[in-house]
């Protein structure tokens, strides 16, 4: 089943995409704060699967949402959001 992304997910991850492509052509001192920002929307992604799996954030339980949610943050470097993402698969 095909699960429409939010607008928001979609531009956060894709903004992370971009970032990483062009980190190598910034200062050295800008380094820590574009990787402060992916590491953000990674863990926001992860914040996410969490709340759609059924956490205490009030949303209704998706747990398709929550695997995509997981599996963008894994794909980021999220090792928690990995092993979400192979605990859902159970």
């Amino acid at each position: 089943m095909f699960m429409k992304e939010s607008p928001v997910f979609i531009k956060s991850y894709a903004r992370m995409l971009w970032l990483t492509g062009r980190m190598e052509k910034c200062s050295k001192n800008q380094h820590f704060l574009m990787a402060r920002r992916m590491e953000e929307t990674v863990l926001g992604c992860t914040g996410l699967g969490i709340c759609y799996q059924g956490g205490p954030c009030g949303l209704e339980k998706d747990l398709e949402r929550a695997r995509v949610y997981y599996d963008k943050a894994c794909n980021g470097g999220e090792i928690n959001a990995c092993n979400y993402l192979k605990n859902l698969g159970q």
